[in-house]
């Protein structure tokens, strides 16, 4: 309520001076002459203030339409233009934000992503990395024509490669039904482009974390998984290709060297890795074609080594 507009309600009714002043506390007008206390308050007790005060059975003068006072604006939605610099930015923001779509929907995904990482329990890093993937793939234009919830289950996987948290693609999926393999695929295609995010994907640890936390791997295979994967990453070998694929190639591999017993199913490892037996047979092949080199590696060898004593044993 500006002061000149309204000038006359700030009148004293005892002493007539225009000395009337507000408590922002009580929203009650004081006389700073003369000390005497206004029976009518500043602030408009409305409909919606009257049926608050009826449902709730307080009187809470904050309780309007509009803010009346900075504490009031504080609380609210509003925002007070006191002229300060700051103040200046955040309606320019506050602005930016209901005007620029692009914004709103960066806004929104946040929360989706937010809230999957929490359905799933994987913690703020994940989540950090997951909105940080959203956010690359929005500015590079990558999300057209796709189902937005597949986008943030295929931004939440990558994170949790990134940060070296075994997961599969079924344990995002189970979390969203509305979501297809296909939809998820989809995405992942769209966001090979994105710039790093395979540089930092290692599937040698993919490999390994899928051996020992999904098909539940003895530690000696995973450590001959692990060393194996390392050996391609170092001469940099299928450069370019997707990690989780090269990752079911490598459990493959090491997985003809085991013993019933020791060993998994193709149907497994296809199952947790989410990629088509035809791409992960393709790399494999590739692998298996450099079995005389890599059975050499020391942990390949610890592997073999103990195979053969446990088939002596049988």
């Amino acid at each position: 309520m500006s002061l000149k507009a309204k000038r006359n309600i700030y009148e004293c009714p005892h002493c007539h001076t225009f000395s009337m002043i507000v408590n922002d506390k009580t929203g009650l007008l004081v006389c700073n002459k003369c000390g005497v206390c206004a029976d009518t308050p500043l602030y408009d007790e409305t409909s919606e203030y009257r049926n608050f005060a009826i449902e709730h059975g307080v009187k809470d003068k904050s309780r309007t339409g509009y803010s009346g006072d900075a504490n009031a604006a504080d609380l609210g939605t509003a925002i007070q233009l006191t002229g300060s610099k700051n103040s200046k930015l955040l309606s320019d923001l506050n602005k930016k934000i209901v005007q620029d779509s692009k914004l709103i929907k960066l806004k929104k995904a946040m929360r989706r992503i937010s809230q999957l990482v929490e359905d799933m329990n994987l913690g703020k890093p994940i989540a950090s990395k997951a909105q940080e993937i959203y956010k690359n793939a929005l500015d590079n234009g990558l999300l057209h024509n796709q189902k937005l919830v597949a986008v943030d289950a295929v931004c939440v996987y990558y994170a949790c490669i990134h940060r070296k948290q075994a997961i599969d693609i079924a344990d995002v999926l189970k979390y969203r039904d509305e979501i297809t393999l296909k939809d998820f695929h989809n995405v992942e295609k769209s966001l090979d482009s994105l710039p790093d995010l395979k540089v930092t994907t290692s599937f040698a640890e993919v490999a390994a974390g899928f051996a020992e936390t999904k098909l539940h791997l003895r530690p000696f295979v995973c450590d001959a998984i692990l060393a194996l994967g390392r050996v391609f990453e170092a001469n940099s070998s299928f450069a370019g290709a997707d990690p989780t694929t090269i990752a079911g190639a490598l459990v493959l591999h090491i997985n003809d060297y085991l013993l019933p017993g020791f060993k998994t199913t193709v149907e497994n490892v296809l199952t947790v890795v989410g990629k088509s037996e035809k791409t992960v047979l393709k790399y494999k092949k590739e692998i298996d074609g450099l079995r005389e080199q890599t059975k050499n590696i020391p942990a390949v060898a610890e592997l073999i080594k103990i195979m053969k004593d446990e088939e002596m044993k049988r």
